[in-house]
């Protein structure tokens, strides 16, 4: 029994390291393509993001988190299309996509990044398809301020019971 879960953790230990082994691969990709063909870019980046995901999904199942340090490279395969891309990644097919195999948490500091970069950028969002595009990027950030505001809504709104103890009652 313990050889056979040993083994097991070896195959899971070496399957991550594959897996992150791979996605480190492709951020590097990631990296050489944005920097040496700019005219290209965004078709080799769309391309790099579409084989993380096709990987992705054949590695972890729908509902599988992603290990810290893969985690990490997909943070990292997001953010790098933003500094030269811009706002242009709202063209990209796979970048939603592939933000959905990162937890909550992850997925809100990735759309913090994406709305930092949209305002630095100072690109105009001229058409309801860029600002519907950009809001499901955004998603994350949107659903926690929701629910903020309902729970303040909720507090606000609740009569709370108040218990006193009047000191006076001791002496009796």
């Amino acid at each position: 029994l313990q050889t056979s879960m040993k083994k097991k953790k070896l195959l899971l230990d070496g399957s991550i390291t594959l897996l992150f082994s791979i996605l480190e691969l492709q951020a590097a990709q990631m990296k050489f393509c944005l920097q040496s063909f700019p005219s290209r870019s965004l078709q080799y980046a769309d391309g790099v993001l579409a084989f993380t995901v096709s990987t992705l999904r054949q590695s972890c199942g729908p509902r599988e988190q992603l290990d810290q340090k893969s985690a990490e490279m997909v943070r990292l395969l997001l953010t790098l299309p933003l500094y030269s891309l811009g706002i242009q990644i709202l063209h990209l097919e796979f970048y939603l996509p592939l933000l959905s195999f990162l937890a909550h948490g992850d997925r809100r500091e990735i759309a913090g990044v994406i709305c930092g970069a949209v305002v630095q950028e100072g690109s105009k969002l001229d058409t309801i398809e860029k600002v519907s595009k950009l809001f499901k990027y955004l998603e994350p950030s949107l659903e926690e301020h929701k629910t903020r505001r309902r729970r303040r809504k909720r507090g606000t709104n609740r009569v709370r019971a108040v218990t006193s103890y009047d000191d006076d009652d001791d002496d009796d």
